[in-house]
């Protein structure tokens, strides 16, 4: 059997009959060697060893299962081919159940979660949205500690989840208090197991409930931008008291938005000492604090940094670039003035983020990578990390501008500024 996970599936079962009878399976064992069939996919890497004597509807079932591997990754959106296909017999349905009841969702509390084993079994993703459909003012439909407790109580029956999303208000905190005060077991409260957190700014506490946890994404949904600012240590405070002091040492990945001041910054960074990857994200126009200043607190604390995304240059306003204005561009008579016009600017942008990403790897002396929105990626070169041949390569992506369904002369403008960009080139 082969399979090739790179352009097109191709499967082939050959059967060759003996001349001198049946085979048992000891001597086909003896005489075949063992062969690894592997899929390549984002669920699994499934290893089958010929000495394991596999029947040939087991066969057959790990096929469906790679195929239904490939359906997940190229199905069109909002189709679903593997549920579609589940529904064909019972046979099918009992192979891919499982795979249906890989990611959860739920906009209700734990409690009111079929009781089906595949539930439990084979989740590896749960969602869980307190509010759902509802308007942003309503009080959601998790109103007691009770909901509390079931929710920590259900998700640590999952015992492969691996990703937990958690989207709730700052009113929902008081029920967790609640429950937090009615049970003083810390094990009860604990979810073993989770590497991967996305919670909205209201739920990062559950990130001192994750022992494993491994990535922290905390992003806020357009409903709860109205609620007052708080900066990213107080977010992450345990609101349970037997886990205050809770350090995150074992944070690989985080990203957030904030308005990510000094002080911000300096009480913060010291809590993820293993930390490779940082996306700075603010919904301001531009950071509190200068890039420099930035780039040197976290120089200073953050020994393992790999990855850092920051804002596009244009919103680092102390690095001095700024946009064109809309004024200089109707000015140009002709579509060569604009050229020129165009070419002008991307010096003067290319000028401002080689400063910034000089800063970030003299600064940061572990760091390979430097995001400047997310079209332009700086990558240290090889064998150059010493100050004096310090180089980087730029890779830069053009912005795609729908011309055809736009119909505008922004539009038009929009192209003319994307050919101005250099896709590739090393500076230093």
């Amino acid at each position: 059997m082969y399979l090739n996970p790179t352009s097109e599936m191709v499967l082939t079962l050959s059967l060759t009959p003996c001349a001198c009878g049946p085979v048992s399976h000891q001597e086909m064992a003896r005489n075949t060697p063992s062969r690894v069939v592997s899929c390549h996919s984002d669920t699994k890497l499934l290893t089958m060893d010929v000495r394991s004597k596999p029947t040939l509807a087991t066969l057959c079932e790990d096929v469906l299962l790679m195929i239904s591997d490939f359906l997940g990754l190229l199905r069109p959106k909002g189709e679903a081919p593997v549920k579609s296909l589940s529904s064909v017999n019972r046979r099918l349905r009992e192979i891919l159940s499982p795979v249906l009841f890989r990611s959860l969702y739920i906009n209700r509390p734990l409690s009111q979660l079929s009781r089906t084993p595949l539930t439990y079994e084979y989740a590896s993703s749960l969602k869980i949205d307190m509010f759902g459909y509802m308007w942003w003012w309503c009080s959601g439909s998790y109103v007691s500690s009770t909901d509390a407790l079931e929710l920590f109580a259900n998700t640590q029956r999952m015992s492969k989840l691996r990703r937990l999303e958690v989207s709730m208000m700052k009113r929902n905190l008081d029920i967790f208090v609640s429950a937090f005060e009615e049970v003083d077991d810390v094990q009860t409260f604990l979810l073993p197991g989770i590497e991967t957190l996305v919670v909205t700014s209201a739920a990062a506490f559950f990130a001192s409930h994750c022992p494993d946890l491994k990535r922290l994404i905390v992003e806020d949904a357009p409903s709860c931008m109205i609620e007052t600012y708080i900066d990213i240590p107080t977010r992450l405070m345990p609101l349970q008291h037997n886990l205050v002091g809770t350090r995150l040492t074992q944070l690989t990945h985080f990203e957030t938005s904030a308005n990510w001041s000094a002080g911000e910054i300096a009480a913060l960074v010291p809590c993820f000492p293993r930390l490779q990857y940082l996306h700075m994200r603010s919904d301001a126009f531009c950071y509190r604090a200068s890039t420099a200043t930035i780039l040197e607190l976290l120089g200073h604390n953050l020994k393992q940094l790999r990855v850092l995304k920051l804002n596009k240059v244009g919103s680092l306003p102390d690095m001095g670039y700024r946009a064109l204005w809309k004024r200089s561009i109707t000015a140009c008579a002709t579509e060569a003035q604009r050229r020129v016009l165009w070419a002008q600017n991307e010096a003067r942008r290319v000028e401002a983020e080689n400063n910034v990403v000089r800063l970030a790897f003299t600064h940061i002396e572990t760091l390979h990578e430097c995001w400047l929105g997310e079209e332009r990626i700086a990558r240290r070169a090889v064998g150059c990390d010493a100050i004096d041949s310090l180089s980087w390569v730029w890779q830069r992506s053009r912005e795609n501008v729908d011309v055809y369904s736009q119909q505008s002369e922004w539009a038009a403008f929009g192209v003319e500024k994307e050919a101005a960009v250099v896709c590739s080139e090393v500076c230093t």
